[in-house]
């Protein structure tokens, strides 16, 4: 599953980071997306206000859109993991800290958060203004921990191409943002519960 935030953190630096800071970084790089986001919206169009109110907010349908998207990621995501090797998908352990410890709520919040801010600069914002490939590669990169895991980098890839040309095909805003906020939410509450199952047995 690909991370969101503290993107430079390193498996080491995450032992002594506390849940408040590891948090408080996550936020606060979704938030730096939103601002540049802004930023762009008023540099390049008619601003944020304007932009949002443009975007096409098909709530009913982009629902469930988005969750027929997010169930084929997540078939590709099962697929991905069964094929290549744990050492080629490990992604340095932010994202089992991240979920591991956060409430149900906490989680569905979250990956609402990360869904809106990363949809909203890369899809309604970038790709509208710069098209899908640029937009595409830019979200790959913003995932720089993966840079080194071709693996890893190549799924991110592939998955942010797929959201844009599922951005393109509905023109739904809702729809994209539904779909990623579904495929990590999904497999927010894997890596939140696993533990506890594993120590169960």
């Amino acid at each position: 599953m690909k991370g969101h935030a503290g993107m430079g953190i390193e498996r080491g630096m995450l032992k002594d980071l506390s849940n408040k800071d590891l948090y408080i970084s996550m936020y606060l790089s979704q938030f730096l997306l939103l601002a540049i986001g802004a930023l762009c919206a008023f540099v390049f169009g008619d601003g944020f206000r304007n932009m949002l109110t443009n975007l096409q907010l098909d709530w009913y349908n982009g629902l469930w859109q988005g969750s027929v998207f997010a169930v084929c990621a997540l078939g590709v995501n099962a697929l991905v993991y069964m094929v290549f090797s744990k050492k080629s998908l490990d992604d340095g352990g932010l994202n089992e800290r991240v979920f591991a410890q956060m409430s149900p709520l906490h989680i569905l919040f979250f990956c609402a958060v990360v869904a809106f801010c990363e949809e909203w600069l890369f899809r309604a914002v970038l790709q509208q203004f710069f098209g899908l490939p640029i937009a595409s590669v830019l979200f790959a990169f913003v995932h720089f921990r993966y840079v080194k895991k071709p693996v890893l980098f190549t799924y991110v890839l592939i998955l942010s191409v797929s959201l844009g040309l599922f951005f393109e095909k509905t023109g739904n805003f809702v729809a994209v943002v539904g779909a990623h906020f579904f495929i990590n939410t999904v497999l927010g509450f894997i890596l939140r519960y696993k533990k506890k199952v594993i120590r169960g047995r």
